[in-house]
């Protein structure tokens, strides 16, 4: 069982290692230091033999300064290794834990949607958090502890067996027994730990979306059947914990058992019927047991080892899951151009469903406003998402100044397009760090400015904290509108060629919609700019407004041209015709 778990664990280490590579000498330091503290503890009980054989029962009183600062030396040696050790480990472990992290963290952010909409929140929390964290115990103590539990086992063995043969084989005959017990148990325990790691994953994610919205469940009086959703979870949590518990103490009860009670008792028995037919030492009877305490000890290390493996493995499998992805790295270059292209864009949610774009067609010119319309589920929003590369189409190409966007990175694209969606991403912080995301060097002045700009300045101004007031998770603290504002704000902060609005004045009033919608008209001069709206004061102040339906593009051409001549187009604004003074 050990054989197989050395294997193991060398597979796992090579994987891993390139994590750690940068800190080898930290980590080969560490190392060391075990194999210094091991040929410490193995010298230690050779001045108790000379203590009891020569001093006490040789009455050898010139030994017993020798004694005392051989006992003396071997502490100070060991202080000073434990003193290296943690300055060693603190320096290794916190570097390698926030690289790991760091690492992971790049490798989701560049990953492709369809693969990073196949994992839910609550699970990348813990991949990021507890899993890396498992990753920083499998170096120390699945590998270097158990490397020194295994070294300590070989010399210890090899010791007792120089000492009394006969009492080293009545030590080592249970010995299998005790691996034997934890390989049933491992199986056990691992298959209770995924489990348990798959029920957290999904509690984390219950929590994220439960503070998310909060205002829906209160606002529908959700609160009572979140309360027993959450009271399931933690039920169940707490049962696949103390089962595991359970089978811990079990594995530990048994070997300690095993090596205190019965192993124990036929060695003092055997040692005593040596003593008494002068075959052995009093001295070398109570340093054997010395020696066979501390292989006791280093076998339950390894025993727990085995066990604590068995337990993270399925940590260490997700964390390698995602480690192992290639980032997907591609080149970032300067996008000069701002005119946007798409041929032939077909895309699908999944091989299952039906095209939700089909063989879409279209060509924004260099500081062209467009406008998007068409009825729900038409195909706008989705159009959009991959023309910020959330997705990937299935057939077609989309082009910004004559280059495919799936052949650069999203930095190359983000600095060159800018959007404010419908529901905008903000944090919970304030104001000004939610708008320093777009640009961290931006001034006080260019801060105000663009809030100025957006109708919200008045707003924050009348805050105790202004700029510096915490806005909420997902800007709770704020309203639709504000928040809206808050978004666009941001975005001319960001001052990007290629602006896209998608529905981001839906949640405005009139006033402060036309506010916006001419502050969006100032700052777009030079600008491309490409509008999804329902509402027809935006649609008016297009260049062009293109029509979809059922993913296809059915119409193109102005306000004028379109309506009356438009079914789709006159049954989307047909309301608002008259509101418009447009009739």
């Amino acid at each position: 069982m050990v054989r197989n778990s050395l294997t193991q664990r060398f597979f796992l280490f090579k994987k891993l290692f390139p994590l750690i590579a940068e800190h080898r000498t930290l980590y080969f330091a560490l190392a060391g230091l075990k194999l210094w503290f091991l040929a410490l503890s193995l010298t230690s009980p050779l001045f108790y033999l000379i203590l009891i054989n020569k001093v006490m029962l040789g009455k050898n009183l010139s030994l017993l300064l020798p004694v005392i600062l051989g006992y003396l030396g071997v502490y100070v040696l060991q202080t000073l290794g434990v003193v290296l050790e943690k300055r060693f480990y603190n320096r290794l472990y916190l570097n390698f834990r926030l690289k790991t992290q760091l690492k992971m963290l790049r490798t989701l952010v560049h990953m492709d949607i369809d693969k990073y909409s196949a994992y839910h929140a609550g699970d990348l929390k813990i991949r990021i958090e507890n899993d890396t964290s498992v990753l920083e115990k499998f170096f120390n103590t699945h590998i270097l502890d158990f490397l020194y539990a295994v070294l300590g086992t070989i010399a210890l063995a090899i010791i007792l067996t120089f000492m009394s043969p006969l009492l080293a084989l009545t030590g080592f005959v249970m010995i299998p027994v005790s691996f034997w017990f934890t390989k049933v148990m491992s199986k056990k325990v691992s298959k209770l730990n995924e489990e348990r790691r798959e029920c957290y994953g999904k509690y984390e994610t219950f929590l994220h979306n439960s503070f998310q919205h909060w205002k829906e469940i209160k606002a529908n009086n959700l609160e009572s059947s979140q309360s027993e959703v959450l009271q399931r979870f933690r039920s169940k949590l707490s049962k696949l914990f103390v089962k595991n518990q359970i089978y811990w103490y079990i594995n530990r009860a048994f070997i300690a058992f095993k090596d205190f009670y019965i192993t124990r008792m036929n060695l003092y028995f055997i040692g005593g019927l040596l003593i008494i037919n002068s075959r052995m030492d009093v001295g070398v009877l109570l340093v054997f047991m010395d020696y066979y305490s501390k292989l006791f000890q280093n076998i339950t290390q390894l025993t727990d080892s085995l066990l604590g493996l068995a337990g993270d493995n399925p940590s260490i499998d997700r964390a390698l899951e995602v480690l192992s992805i290639s980032e997907g790295k591609k080149p970032t270059i300067k996008l000069t151009e701002s005119n946007l292209a798409v041929k032939d864009l077909s895309f699908s949610y999944s091989k299952s469903q039906q095209k939700v774009l089909c063989d879409v067609q279209l060509d924004v010119q260099a500081h062209e406003h467009v406008a998007i319309v068409g009825r729900s589920g038409s195909g706008k929003s989705t159009l959009v998402k991959l023309i910020m590369g959330l997705y990937r189409p299935i057939s077609g190409i989309i082009t910004v100044g004559g280059i495919d966007i799936n052949n650069i990175s999203s930095e190359s694209l983000g600095s060159k397009i800018g959007i404010v969606s419908q529901d905008p991403a903000l944090f919970n912080l304030t104001i000004r760090e939610n708008l320093l995301l777009a640009k961290k060097r931006a001034t006080e002045v260019d801060i105000s400015e663009a809030c100025r700009k957006a109708n919200i300045l008045d707003f924050i101004d009348s805050l105790p904290d202004k700029f510096d007031t915490l806005i909420g998770e997902r800007g709770i603290k704020l309203s639709g509108g504000q928040k809206q504002r808050l978004a666009i704000a941001r975005i001319m902060l960001k001052d990007p060629d290629i602006v896209i609005f998608d529905e981001a004045t839906n949640s405005l009033d009139g006033e402060n919609e036309k506010a916006i919608v001419s502050a969006i008209h100032s700052l777009s001069q030079g600008k491309t700019l490409i509008t999804i709206s329902h509402r027809l004061s935006t649609v008016l102040s297009c260049d062009r407004v293109i029509v979809m339906d059922q993913g296809e593009i059915v119409a193109c051409g102005r306000h004028q041209d379109l309506r009356g001549t438009n079914q789709i187009y006159d049954l989307l604004f047909a309301k608002q015709y008259n509101l418009e003074g447009t009739a």
